[in-house]
């Protein structure tokens, strides 16, 4: 072998050979990169397949591995050293058998891969010493075993030009004989011995991790790897492809076989591949049907790059599969590829390569897709490269990362619970950490049933998708949150995630608590806690409720202060606002605005605040709470039922029963009369008034105003009237009082109404006086005497009349009453005889006398029985004769009424009733002035039937002959007339009855047709009977008229389109006339 070396020429090419060594060395052992220590072992194995490529192309190449703790081992078969070879690898350098074409055509795959050189030095990181063996072939095709060893542990320059010389004196001393025959190649002649120390057993263990997880990858590009067998110890692991199976044109399925001490591994791939631009993906059969196959997740350590080896570096690329071409052009540590924006053919060449990828990646996206393949989260595991040194990004986002990511966002890809769908109409849920994604998946499983990925697939997602590369991506907190104020309320929430308020409710505490955890300013931006009516709002636009009762956020709303709309919703308890209203907030806020307002009180709170009875064992209050709450009640029926009040403050009354005495006696005195308060009340309104004044009186419960400015007091006319202008009457005879009235000083209108009686207390606190007997008589003492006076100075001209009466009443008083008058009248009843003068005693005289005179001989108590019968009874006698008795006038009077109640009761069933305009009865008018409409509305006729059923009524009356005489007329349009009259009447006394609070007619309901129940008046279950009165007049028809007024609880109500009033029993007798009611 020294023939074939020139000694000058080998020193110097040495020594070179050294300084190169020396510097690549001196870098590796200062900073061994992790890269390094991974590429080593496919620095071996590529120059093992590139070896067996060139010496054997039609030959695959196994690979054995045999590690223990001293030494490392690599063999392969199919190889031998020329002497390139050898000077190769001592000197670090390629041979130039490896050497590329610069013309090479791009759509061959390259016998070679790469070259002997730097990337060798890497497998120093495992010893710096290592021996090598294998055959050698001379020039003359002879076959030698040969051994040399690579010794680089030098740490100078002259160390490493001696290990140099001494690698080729070995290899050349180390040729032995010339092997005869032919050799065997298909044993693992080739062998690399690397002495391990315990530091480098570390590079080891990570160059055969690399190995492992990117070895079937590899096996998938080149297929010039038989196998790889490694043997650790005592056990070995084989590795091999042990089938591939076309799915499609460009579509293969490669199964890879590990088999470990005879156990079998299988790892499935789907490798697309066009010209020389392979992509492959992890993948695993699905066991429920042999058609399908799921994706399977790749290791965060595997390069996405393979220039049939892996690109140790490129890790994170970005891309989504893993890409080989053996035309890629590699950065020199072969971490990377150039893809800047400079215009060099390395650059086009790289570029045009990841654009064929790119194609590939959307096709297989697609195939998947129709096929319905498993897992395809995987295929949307897309990043931007994070190395920007060799790559434009632009030119990667435009070219790469769109396209990809408008194919995944168009492509159902996204498994639901119930179906495929379109990445872009998904709805991925994504927080913080894994468990609460998984909470917040749980949260919206209802809600967005169709667009939510399975919630196994949930974890998988999130690590394949980078929510740099796609806006939008997932549905986050701020969503989750945006979409619940989206609904604005509790119902309409209900109703979108389709539960039950109940478990809508648990549901948003469940959301609540889960936001107000991990990103609590989402609670203050975003309007999502329900408000009392249910609608949202932000949380600090609340107010915790603490308690406070219903009824009282009911008074302050009909306030004006709605509350409830800024207190939090009392079923959420996950989270609390800062504030709170509590029962003293509210019931100062009742009191000031009571206070502040009280000409613009909305009555109706005042009553709510009223019915509120506290629930207490002090007796006294809850005897007052009940009753103003009564006399309330009594005057306003509207004032809503008791109810009972478990938490209050002392003064939650406080405003409230101070308005509501006030609005109270104000209506009272509205009424003026107590005629009018005894409509409005009832019949007991003097000893409801009277029990009123003495509770507020007695009660101090006015003591801002004064009660004596009120006039709610009746005089005895029962005119009510202020305190300040009556007198408590002492019992003042009334014949003393029409006394007074004749003397012009009416002390009746200054005197408090009998039925009032204010205790002495009451009295005192109103500063309340009173007028005795002896006050009047006083009074009427004067006045008379003054007449007296006058008298005397006119001379002794006659009294007038009027005169004469209050004197006869004076002295009949003073006859009735001769002790009583002697002690009030004094010195008046001992000149009593001035208030009767002679001429009066003689004239009384003369009119008796001339009375008894008369021609009938009456005796005086006939005369007395005559005068006592009314003067409208005597002017029904036809005649009057001078004979009659007054025995037989009362007869005759008799007999008349008879025959008037026969000729106004047409039969037994039928009471009649006319209130005719100037007295003129309807049936005595002629023919030619009776009204057709007159008498179908007088009697309610509004149809045949009706007609013929009043025709048999009155068959033997006046009547009958009207009723048969209007054969010919319209009926139909009489009728509507009628029936439309009668209808108005209805509606206008419903109408007037409505606005008067003593009636409730919400339960109105039609007996007949003028026959009305269902009416409450003072609580008080009532019937009407309605009849119009146009013209003047009402007739009653109809027996279920008749029947009803029979009843106590009846009304009688009539309307004219003008006005609408109750007809009572005494202004008919009165229009009647009738003074007297027989019984019987």
């Amino acid at each position: 072998m020294s023939t074939n070396f020139n000694k000058s020429a080998i020193r110097q090419l040495n020594r070179i050979t050294a300084q190169k060594i020396f510097e690549k060395m001196r870098i590796l052992r200062m900073s061994p990169t992790e890269n390094a220590k991974r590429r080593w072992i496919w620095e071996l194995l590529q120059n093992a397949k590139d070896k067996a490529a060139i010496d054997f192309p039609d030959k695959k190449v196994k690979i054995h591995i045999e590690y223990t703790s001293d030494a490392l081992i690599f063999s392969h078969n199919y190889g031998y050293f020329s002497t390139e070879n050898i000077e190769g690898v001592i000197r670090q350098i390629s041979s130039e058998d490896k050497d590329r074409e610069e013309d090479e055509n791009l759509q061959e795959q390259p016998k070679t891969t790469g070259r002997f050189g730097t990337g060798f030095m890497t497998t120093h990181l495992l010893s710096e010493k290592v021996d090598v063996k294998g055959l050698y072939r001379d020039e003359n095709h002879n076959w030698f075993e040969i051994s040399f060893p690579l010794d680089r542990s030098g740490k100078d320059l002259p160390h490493l030009i001696e290990s140099i010389d001494h690698s080729f004196e070995c290899a050349e001393n180390n040729i032995n004989e010339i092997l005869e025959g032919t050799q065997d190649f298909s044993k693992f002649n080739t062998k690399f011995t690397y002495n391990l120390t315990e530091k480098s057993r570390e590079n080891v263990e990570k160059g055969l991790e690399d190995l492992e997880l990117s070895l079937p990858y590899t096996l998938i590009f080149i297929d010039r790897i038989e196998s790889v067998e490694i043997k650790i110890n005592k056990q070995s692991i084989f590795y091999k492809i042990r089938k591939s199976e076309k799915l499609s044109e460009l579509i293969s399925h490669i199964s890879f076989e590990k088999v470990t001490d005879n156990q079998k591994e299988y790892f499935d791939y789907i490798s697309l591949s066009s010209s020389l631009t392979t992509v492959v993906l992890p993948v695993v059969p699905d066991e429920t049907s042999s058609n399908v196959i799921k994706f399977e997740k790749r290791s965060v350590n595997l390069s996405k790059l393979f220039l049939d080896f892996p690109l140790i570096g490129t890790e994170k690329f970005g891309f989504p599969l893993i890409i080989n071409n053996p035309f890629l052009e590699p950065t020199e540590p072969r971490d990377g590829i150039f893809l800047t924006d400079e215009e060099g053919e390395h650059i086009l060449k790289n570029k045009n390569i990841i654009l064929e990828a790119t194609s590939l990646y959307i096709k297989l996206l697609d195939y998947a897709v129709e096929n319905n393949w498993g897992n395809l989260f995987y295929l949307a595991n897309i990043c931007l490269p994070e190395e920007e040194k060799h790559i434009s990004l632009d030119w990667y986002t435009k070219n790469v990362q769109t396209p990809i990511i408008e194919a995944l966002l168009d492509s159902e890809i996204v498994y639901t619970q119930s179906d495929k769908v379109k990445l872009k109409d998904s709805v991925i849920p994504k927080v913080k950490k894994g468990n609460d994604s998984l909470f917040l998946w749980d949260l919206l499983k209802d809600w967005y049933f169709e667009e939510l990925p399975r919630r196994e697939d949930l974890e998988f997602w999130h690590e394949c998708l980078d929510p740099k590369q796609i806006d939008n991506l997932y549905y986050g907190l701020p969503q989750f949150a945006a979409d619940i104020e989206s609904y604005e309320n509790l119902n309409v929430l209900a109703e979108v995630i389709q539960l039950t308020m109940e478990d809508s409710i648990i549901w948003l505490n469940k959301s609540l608590e889960f936001i107000h955890k991990l990103s609590p300013k989402l609670l203050l931006e975003n309007s999502i806690i329900p408000n009392q009516y249910g609608d949202f709002k932000k949380l600090d636009e609340l107010y915790f409720d603490d308690h406070i009762p219903e009824v009282l956020k009911d008074v302050l709303n009909i306030l004006g202060e709605d509350w409830r709309i800024n207190l939090l919703h009392s079923s959420i308890s996950k989270v609390q606002p800062k504030s709170q209203k509590d029962l003293k907030n509210v019931t100062d806020k009742i009191n000031k605005i009571i206070s502040d307002n009280t000409q613009k009180i909305n009555i109706n709170a005042i009553f709510l605040i009223l019915s509120c009875q506290p629930l207490t064992t002090d007796q006294k209050l809850m005897e007052k709470r009940k009753t103003l709450w009564r006399f309330s009640r009594d005057f306003y029926p509207e004032t809503p039922d008791a109810q009972d009040l478990n938490k209050y403050t002392n003064n939650l009354w406080e405003a409230s029963d101070n308005h509501f005495l006030r609005y109270l006696l104000q209506d009272i005195q509205s009424k003026n009369t107590l005629d009018s308060l005894t409509l409005h009340l009832g019949d007991n309104a003097s000893k409801w008034l009277n029990h009123l004044i003495e509770y507020i009186v007695i009660n101090d419960l006015l003591p801002s105003f004064n009660l004596r400015e009120f006039s709610i007091v009746p005089n005895q006319y029962q005119q009510l009237k202020s305190v300040k202008h009556l007198l408590i009457d002492q019992d003042i005879d009334e014949s003393i009082k029409d006394i007074s009235v004749d003397l012009g000083f009416d002390c009746r209108d200054e005197l408090v109404y009998q039925d009032i009686s204010l205790s002495s207390e009451t009295i005192q606190k109103l500063e309340l006086k009173s007028q005795s007997l002896k006050e009047v008589a006083n009074e009427i003492k004067e006045r008379v005497e003054n007449i007296l006076k006058d008298e005397g100075l006119q001379g002794s001209s006659a009294r007038d009349r009027k005169t004469k009466s209050i004197f006869e009443s004076i002295l009949l008083w003073f006859h009735s009453n001769e002790s009583l008058a002697s002690s009030v009248f004094g010195d008046l009843y001992e000149k009593r005889h001035k208030l009767r003068t002679d001429e009066e005693i003689i004239e009384d005289i003369r009119f008796k006398q001339k009375i008894l005179s008369n021609a009938n001989k009456y005796s005086e108590e006939e005369i007395l029985k005559l005068v006592e019968i009314p003067r409208d009874q005597l002017s029904k006698l036809l005649i009057f004769t001078d004979n009659i008795s007054i025995e037989e006038l009362q007869e005759l009077l008799k007999y008349r009424e008879q025959l008037d109640q026969e000729q106004s009761n047409l039969d037994s069933d039928i009471f009649k009733i006319e209130i005719i305009s100037e007295n003129l009865e309807i049936l005595n008018q002629e023919r030619d002035e009776i009204s057709i409409d007159d008498i179908l509305l007088s009697l309610g006729i509004f149809s045949l039937e009706e007609l013929e059923r009043a025709r048999v009524r009155f068959a033997n009356s006046q009547i009958s002959k009207y009723l048969y005489s209007f054969d010919g007329y319209d009926y139909k349009s009489r009728f509507l007339h009628v029936h439309t009259i009668i209808e108005r009447a209805k509606r206008n006394i419903q109408t007037y009855l409505m606005a008067h609070p003593q009636y409730d007619c919400q339960n109105w309901h039609e007996e007949s047709i003028t026959v009305i129940s269902g009416i409450r008046k003072n609580n008080r279950e009532i019937q009407l009977v309605i009849r119009p009165s146009d013209g003047g007049k009402v007739i009653l028809y109809y027996p279920e008229e008749i029947e009803t007024l029979k009843k106590p609880d009846a009304e009688f109500w009539i309307d004219n389109d003008i006005e609408q009033r109750i007809l009572t029993l005494g202004q008919v007798l009165q229009y009647m006339g009738v003074y007297y009611i027989r019984l019987a």
